[in-house]
């Protein structure tokens, strides 16, 4: 047996008008797209600027541009080296010359690198200086400071060059073990294989590599001389020095 439905009848509450606080649900009608022969019209006291607009939020991928000053950035809250700033941007700071957290800033600087390069580009002394700009700028939206700009240029120059010597190598060691990077493109990879190749940079290699291993000389491997491990000398200065 079935039985019948039960019709509820609307509450006193149900029944009031909408307060100007609230509004109603849209219609069937308003929710469906307008047909070909509608068109949306505005009456003479309406202009299209002040026709209401929606806006969906959605998911950042990169900080906005770094616009953040001295004064506003005191006026927001604990500052921490390392902590993330209001809009998504690394709190940085100058500490015995370096700039920290100098793994960050490191990873950061090398990841816009890669963003361009140029064929001649052997070291960063060689590299245009529009693109060495270029670096900065970009580095720039993702960081926020409170020392003066040119101080922290200073500080970001004096480790841009070891992060794009850094970048070479990984890339020449790809070319040694038969394996093309991706992030480089076909003109600059083939430009910087003619410069491995050549006996110059065959010459210097191995004058770098004994001196930087201990001076050791021959061609079989070379004894580290750095023993902190993954921890770079940065981070021993900053240790030795904090209280």
């Amino acid at each position: 047996m079935r039985w019948p439905r039960k019709t509820l009848q609307p509450t006193p509450d149900q029944t009031l008008p909408p307060t100007p606080d609230q509004t109603l649900p849209p219609t069937l009608d308003q929710t469906l797209p307008p047909t070909p022969d509608q068109t949306l019209r505005l009456t003479p006291e309406q202009s299209p600027l002040e026709t209401p607009l929606t806006l969906q939020n959605a998911p950042r991928e990169t900080p906005e541009p770094n616009l953040q000053n001295e004064s506003s950035i005191a006026d927001s809250g604990v500052w921490k080296v390392g902590l993330m700033h209001n809009g998504g941007w690394l709190q940085v700071e100058i500490i015995c010359g370096v700039l920290q957290p100098s793994g960050k800033c490191s990873s950061m600087t090398s990841g816009i690198m890669y963003e361009r390069l140029e064929p001649r580009g052997f070291t960063l002394k060689e590299v245009s200086e529009e693109t060495k700009k270029f670096y900065f700028e970009e580095f720039k939206k993702y960081v926020v400071w409170r020392e003066p700009e040119h101080l922290v240029y200073a500080a970001w120059l004096k480790s841009a060059p070891q992060r794009y010597t850094n970048l070479r190598c990984k890339a020449r060691q790809a070319w040694e073990d038969g394996r093309l990077n991706n992030r480089i493109g076909q003109d600059v990879w083939k430009s910087w294989i003619e410069d491995w190749k050549s006996p110059e940079f065959q010459a210097k290699s191995k004058i770098k590599k004994s001196n930087r291993m201990g001076g050791v000389d021959g061609d079989g491997p070379y004894p580290p001389t750095h023993t902190g491990g993954s921890k770079s000398h940065s981070w021993y200065v900053e240790y030795l020095v904090s209280p």
